[in-house]
C-alpha cells in the first residue's frame, strides 16, 4: 500500500529488487497500490513499472486505508508466497528471507514480524497497539504466543482465504488467524520513516 509516499517508494522497491536477487532461485512481482494520494506517488508508480518489468501498478479511485489498499493488492498476487511491507521504509524489507527460513524450519503457513522497539512512536500510536492486540486477542481467541503484524509472508492458500473477506475495514491480523493459527514470529526491529510523518 502507498500514500504519500513519492519520496519513499523508490528507495523500498530498490530494496526489495536487491533483497530478491541475493538468494539464487527466486523471482518477485512486487505490487504497488496507490490508496488515492494527494501527491505524485502514482506518477512515481507509473515510472518504476516502466523501469522494471515485475513491478506492478494500481491505482484507487479513492482512499480505502492501509488494509483495503493491502487486500487490492493481495487481490492481485499470484506468486506461491506473498509478503506485505509498508511503503515508509520502516519495514526492514531485506530481512524478507529470515521469514522465508523461518516458515520452512517450522512449516508454518504465515510468519510475522514482532516489534521489541518500534522507532518513534507517538503515544497515541503505542496505545492503540496495544488496545488492537487486546481486542484480537478477547475477539479472535488469539495464543498469546502468536504475534500479528503488516509485515508478514504467507502461503498461497492462506492470500486465497484472505481475499475472499469481501466486507469493509478488513483488519489484516484477524485475516490471518481467521485462516490459521500456524504462524510464526521473526523478532526486528522497526526503522524509522525515510520521510513524513505516519
Amino acid at each position: 500500500p502507498c500514500y504519500r509516499s513519492a519520496k519513499t517508494i523508490e528507495s523500498v522497491v530498490d530494496t526489495i529488487q536487491e533483497t530478491v536477487a541475493s538468494r539464487e532461485g527466486f523471482d518477485a512481482e512486487i505490487i504497488l497500490v496507490n490508496d488515492c494520494s494527494p501527491d505524485n506517488t502514482f506518477e512515481v508508480i507509473q515510472r518504476l513499472t516502466q523501469k522494471h518489468d515485475n513491478v506492478v501498478g494500481i491505482d484507487i479511485a479513492k482512499n480505502s486505508g492501509q488494509s483495503c489498499a493491502t487486500m487490492a493488492g493481495l487481490r492481485y498476487s499470484r506468486g506461491d508466497l506473498v509478503a506485505v511491507s509498508d511503503d515508509d521504509g520502516q519495514t526492514p524489507i531485506e530481512t524478507v528471507f529470515r521469514f522465508y527460513d523461518k516458515m520452512q524450519e517450522g512449516n508454518y503457513d504465515v510468519v510475522c514480524a514482532r516489534y521489541g522497539e518500534r522507532g518513534n512512536r507517538s503515544l497515541f500510536r503505542r496505545l492503540g497497539s496495544k488496545l488492537n492486540d487486546a481486542m484480537i486477542k478477547y475477539c479472535l481467541d488469539k495464543p498469546d504466543d502468536i504475534n500479528t503484524s503488516v509485515y508478514f509472508l504467507a502461503k498461497r492458500f492462506v492470500v486465497d482465504e484472505m481475499i475472499k473477506y469481501n466486507n469493509a475495514y478488513p483488519h489484516m491480523g484477524g485475516l490471518l488467524l481467521r485462516t490459521t493459527y500456524n504462524i510464526g514470529n521473526v523478532d526486528l526491529v522497526q526503522k524509522d520513516r525515510l520521510e513524513g510523518s505516519s
